[in-house]
């Protein structure tokens, strides 16, 4: 798993950081009333960026 991320891009890795760091926001925005039309887009966005990220550091 070390070697896969230590062969990663820097921005693949800067992309899988923050979609990670955005999708936590997403989910927290779930709980704050006066944002809460918008945190399902938020999280499905970021799940989706994490997700391609993760796929573009762990298939190579």
């Amino acid at each position: 798993m070390i070697e896969k991320l230590a062969k990663a891009k820097p921005l693949e890795l800067q992309i899988w950081i923050w979609s990670a760091f955005i999708f936590g926001i997403g989910l927290g925005a779930l709980l704050i009333n006066y944002i809460k039309q918008y945190a399902l887009l938020i999280t499905l966005i970021a799940l989706i960026v994490h997700l391609w990220a993760m796929y573009k550091i762990y298939s190579k």
